[in-house]
């Protein structure tokens, strides 16, 4: 668990929003986070904050491989 992310607006991104809505947050250090099972109501809320939002997050890390890009 990590409390009190600051996460800018600009570096949130909902991905497959009509199918299975996907929100990643990419932190200034180069690491995503990615919450399954998300939605447009969600990603709004978040992105109308202005400029920053601060958030909790509980979850585990991995290595995420797709394409042959390999990230954090």
């Amino acid at each position: 668990m990590i409390e009190g992310i600051n996460v800018p607006s600009g570096s949130l991104t909902l991905m497959a929003k009509d199918k299975h809505p996907t929100l990643k947050i990419t932190l200034p250090n180069g690491i995503s986070l990615i919450k399954f099972g998300s939605s447009e109501e969600e990603y709004q809320s978040l992105y109308s904050n202005l400029g920053c939002v601060k958030i909790n997050v509980i979850g585990k890390c991995e290595k995420n491989i797709w394409n042959g890009i390999i990230s954090p």
